[in-house]
């Protein structure tokens, strides 16, 4: 009996079975990391893309001018005939 604690307690104290744990849930935690940044990258995507189809629906060849302004007049050549 007295062994089986022995080893029990050593192996709760072992370095090296910490550090296994350690890692194996370093890995797992690494999952919903990546799941994390896989969506965001397909949100960008389609941010890209829907902005893209907006743009080619609505905005076609513009054209600027600037205002005219339009005074009617006449001229004294005019008058005289």
């Amino acid at each position: 009996m007295e062994t089986k604690m022995k080893k029990a307690e050593k192996l709760s104290q072992s370095i090296t079975l910490k550090a296994v744990i350690v890692a194996v849930l370093t890995f797992l935690l690494l999952i919903p990391g990546i799941m994390v940044q896989n969506l965001i990258r397909e949100r960008q995507y389609r941010s890209v893309e829907t902005i893209e189809k907006i743009n080619e629906k609505w905005s076609h060849a513009q054209t600027l001018c600037a205002p005219v302004l339009s005074v009617p007049f006449t001229t004294l050549q005019n008058i005289g005939r």
